[in-house]
């Protein structure tokens, strides 16, 4: 995380922050209610919605 803020579940992460997920993981729920500024990371397998 680079700036603002942002929901991953029941799990908030500020500048600084990161996440780290396993292979074949799923995150149902992700949201910002102040917008943020981040560093994705992914593989071009995943599928973002």
């Amino acid at each position: 995380m680079l700036h603002g803020e942002l929901m991953i579940g029941d799990r908030k992460l500020l500048p600084g922050d990161y996440n780290r997920a396993e292979s074949g993981s799923v995150d149902r729920r992700v949201w910002s209610e102040t917008g943020c500024t981040c560093v994705l990371l992914t593989s071009c397998d995943d599928v973002i919605l």
